[in-house]
């Protein structure tokens, strides 16, 4: 490398020689106190010295106790080096605002900074003593992680990235000695933000022209001195992320300038080829998300740290992940076939593993080496694998034909060609833009009058986000509470249990329903409609106001949404790579488009890649995703339009879960069917089921279903859930999974109930909300972020009607139409017109609602009848026809085919 100049900073946690490794945290009874070092001088006054952390270029890092305070604290005293000293800019002053804007990261997974203090010459900063290891040390102690715990270490530092992103922070030396894992709770910490870059005021104690990070962590446009933002330091955790699960550092046996070269160019060997025989394997999703954050185009890495920590908690996948799944399959049996990557040495040298100042050419100077490839092209590497060519039209092959001719002189002439001659992409691929940035847009808070409700209209790019949301569950649509009867003896058409429904023509126009003419772009849904209630029991129970299974008129699924409109006819739009909006073929829709069906509907449910619906003579049909048996039509294979559910059994409503579905017959049977991996089936077996079974002695009055588990309620309240139950989301007091229905403990009596990914929530006959389950972002409302194994009270005063719950958010409705959520709300799903989470219920702008739906990342509602929805928006599930994320209610619009 020509022109370059190096200097060396050893990061906090790397050691002196001499010292014992502390971990720059805690704990700290092995080191030695050692005399106050000339750079401690100026402080101690106010703390008293107890031992030296780690050294290295311009700054020291000391263990002392705050005299006035009496607590224990970590010191960096970072010093302005003589090379820098004088010059316009003061540097000291510099570095003092730089480390004031770090000072106000203050985030659950941030080490923060409690105090700065100005030196002669340079500052201090006070730090927490962290107890814990880093997560070098930790690699170094345990070797490769297994899935779960990597996942957890990954989605902690997405979080405190994405934060420090939405401050204008760029870490910019992302690597696992700027990481803690606490030793009592197993929380990862970032740290270290002495080279981060404000990307609002580009304040930062580092020279024009100079690269700042460690080469081996570094991304592509890192390394280059491009401009970089949030994204390099996705690719930089990509590398960690693989560190973790390989136990190797990147490129290991590599020297700093091949370690360079190859950080632009090479991929890194599949984790498959390089994690021990005896370890667990890794689930593809994981190594999906990993391999998309290590894309060397910025563009085709993931839109933001949020989108990375939504998907590793989100069991639905993106629409390109079959191809990644086929290329990542080929190359694995690539790499196993070649020689052992590792062979080549034992480790990195260990100028590639420190903090590094790389000086950038002079302007006009050529860079010692190419550019990035492919900085520009916006397709993931498996998408331009995967995307067949595109075949020549009749003329090209004629005017082909004739070129040919004289290519064959000119042939002759030439002695070789180059065997690796770069291809051109076909157009078609680089149209397919699937992992673009897709931008939270500012979107102002919606007035509290409908009639103020105005949609927003925004130009849809080419560049679609294919990240997946925060989470996705079906959701369901909790409406009005029934309140009417169907004519006795009413029946749909004669259809055999397996016969799909008859198809109208593709690209009918909407049906037109009942719309005012104030708002006659609004998609209307259909008003509440009559079915059966359950039969009363047979012996006197004590009965709780209003126990009933509330009919959904939309529902909010994965990453698409479903609604009935005013005539009984069904449209969805969304995500439609397993033909979940049944529209007849796999096109995603921005805006409603109808359903593929003659029936007339009275209630849906959407699921994570299917949906289903209940017809007016009580039979239900499903279409989408049927690989788990969850269409209930004996197949286990997709299908496009609605197909009937086998059996002759009559449906109050259905339910829709991530891989399967139940649903409430009108005599209070519960039917499932799917997956039962998890025991969500709840008749104490183990296999997937295609058709539907009764779960046995179970008479229900309302029914949810989750990701992987569900719950009823009898008619007195009681609720029972079963399933899945790692996060306590059973409500029983444990984490043992169960396969048949169990009382949730805390004898509440509930009149509403809903299910999420891993929580549970239900509205007290009083209109007391109790959450229980997963919260690690507050989705149970209690103001923490602990789990609860039983119902906990949401802390509010308000009381509801009703409840529904996203994967990592919930909401509730009041008897007067207003909304209230808490929990997750990194794309807007909680309507109050920010992206900030929430531990407490807050309220959504605009009402007074009649309905209300949660995915795992959006929510939609009901408003005069008309659909509104907001939240996650990559593939037009909000139908406004934009893939723009919504902080606050926006109109479903009328698609005009």
């Amino acid at each position: 490398m020509q022109g370059d100049e190096r200097t060396v900073a050893v990061p906090i946690g790397r050691r002196p020689p001499g010292l014992p490794d502390p971990g720059a945290s805690g704990p700290h009874d092995a080191i030695e106190t050692v005399e106050p070092a000339a750079s401690f001088d100026d402080l101690t006054a106010d703390y008293e010295l107890l031992g030296e952390l780690g050294r290295g270029g311009s700054a020291v890092v000391y263990r002392a106790r705050d005299r006035r305070l009496g607590r224990e604290v970590a010191l960096k005293v970072v010093r302005v080096p003589p090379a820098l000293a004088g010059g316009t800019d003061d540097p000291l002053a510099r570095l003092a605002r730089e480390a004031r804007t770090i000072a106000a990261l203050e985030h659950p997974h941030i080490v923060r900074v409690h105090a700065v203090r100005e030196l002669r010459d340079g500052l201090a900063l006070e730090m927490p003593c962290v107890r814990g290891r880093t997560l070098k040390q930790l690699l170094a102690d345990e070797g490769p992680l297994d899935a779960a715990r990597a996942t957890a270490i990954l989605h902690d530092v997405a979080t405190a990235l994405g934060f420090a992103h939405a401050h204008g922070i760029v870490h910019r030396d992302v690597k696992p000695e700027n990481i803690f894992v606490e030793e009592d709770t197993g929380r990862a910490l970032l740290a270290d933000f002495g080279v981060a870059r404000s990307l609002e005021t580009d304040v930062r104690l580092t020279q024009t022209g100079v690269t700042m990070g460690t080469p081996a962590y570094m991304s592509p446009e890192q390394i280059d001195g491009h401009g970089i933002d949030g994204r390099s330091d996705l690719y930089s955790l990509g590398l960690v992320g693989w560190e973790m699960l390989t136990g190797r550092r990147p490129w290991e046996g590599e020297g700093l300038f091949g370690v360079l070269q190859r950080q632009k160019r090479d991929e890194l060997p599949p984790v498959e080829t390089l994690r021990p025989d005896d370890a667990p394997a890794v689930p593809p999703a994981l190594l999906y998300v990993i391999e998309r954050m290590l894309q060397k185009a910025p563009s085709a890495r993931w839109a933001d740290a949020g989108a990375v920590a939504a998907q590793l908690t989100h069991p639905v996948m993106p629409s390109d992940f079959a191809q990644w799944s086929r290329v990542h399959q080929r190359r694995v049996q690539e790499a196993r076939r070649a020689p052992d990557v590792a062979s080549r040495g034992a480790g990195l040298l260990a100028a590639a593993l420190t903090t590094m100042r790389l000086r950038r050419p002079p302007p006009g100077e050529d860079a010692p080496m190419d550019a990035v490839p492919g900085t520009d092209e916006q397709t993931p590497t498996w998408v331009a694998a995967a995307t067949p060519r595109a075949r020549p039209g009749r003329r090209a092959l004629l005017a082909g034909g004739l070129a040919a001719v004289a290519l064959l002189g000119l042939a002759a002439q030439r002695s070789q060609r180059s065997a690796s001659a770069s291809v051109a992409l076909p157009d078609s691929i680089a149209d397919r833009t699937a992992s673009v940035a897709i931008p939270l847009p500012t979107v102002g808070a919606v007035t509290p009058r409908d009639s103020e409700l105005t949609a927003r209209t925004a130009v849809p790019s080419r560049a679609r986000d294919a990240t997946a949301p925060a989470d996705a569950r079906g959701g369901e649509v909790e409406a009005t509470e029934l309140d009417a009867r169907p004519a006795p003896g009413a029946s749909g058409p004669a259809t055999r249990a397996d016969a799909p429904v008859p198809v109208p023509p593709l690209r009918a126009p909407l049906p037109q329903p009942s719309v005012t003419a104030a708002a006659p772009s609004i998609a209307r849904v259909a008003p509440p409609a009559a079915l059966p209630a359950p039969p009363a029991p047979a012996e006197p129970v004590e009965r709780v106001a209003a126990v009933a299974f509330e009919r959904t008129v939309a529902a909010a699924g994965g990453r698409h949404s479903c609604a009935i409109l005013g005539d009984g006819t069904l449209a969805c739009w969304g995500a439609n790579g397993d033909g979940q909006l049944g529209t007849g073929d796999l096109e995603t829709r921005e805006e409603p488009t109808p359903v593929a069906a003659s029936v007339r509907f009275v209630q849906v449910a959407a699921g994570g890649a299917h949906s289903c619906a209940v017809a007016t003579d009580g039979a239900a049909y499903c279409w989408g995703d049927g690989e788990r048996g969850q269409l209930g039509g004996g197949a286990r294979s997709e299908r496009a339009t609605p197909a009937r559910v086998s059996g002759s059994a009559r449906f109050r409503g259905v339910r829709a879960g991530l891989a399967h579905t139940c649903g409430l017959t009108t005599d209070g049977a519960v039917l499932c069917w799917g997956a039962d991996d998890r025991g969500q089936l709840g008749d104490g077996q183990s296999a997937d089921r295609a058709t539907p079974a009764a779960i046995p002695g179970l008479r229900a009055a309302s029914l949810a279903v989750g990701w992987r588990h569900a719950c009823a309620l009898t008619s007195d309240g009681t609720a029972l859930c079963w399933g899945e139950n790692a996060d306590g989301q059973l409500g029983d007091g444990t984490r043992t999974t169960r396969r048949t229905p169990t009382p949730v403990a805390g004898g509440q009596r509930f009149v509403a109930i809903a299910a999420g990914a891993s929580h549970t929530c239900g509205v007290t006959g009083d209109g007391r909300a109790f959450c229980w389950g997963r919260n690690a972002a507050g989705q149970l409302g209690t103001g923490g972020n602990s789990a609860q194994l039983t119902p906990s009270q949401v802390e509010t005063s308000t009381r509801f009607v009703t409840v529904v719950t996203g994967s990592a958010h919930t909401c509730a409705r009041t008897s007067a139409g207003l909304v209230f959520c808490w929990g997750g709300n990194a794309y807007g799903q909680l309507g109050d017109g920010s992206t900030t989470g929430q531990s407490r219920p807050v309220r959504v702008a605009g009402g007074p609602y009649a309905a209300l739906s949660a995915s795992g990342a959006h929510t939609c509602a009901t408003l005069d009848g008309a659909a509104v929805c907001w939240g996650y928006n990559v593939d037009g599930q909000l139908g406004d026809g934009t893939r723009a994320h919504r902080t606050s209610p926006m109109r479903v619009t009328t698609a005009a085919h």
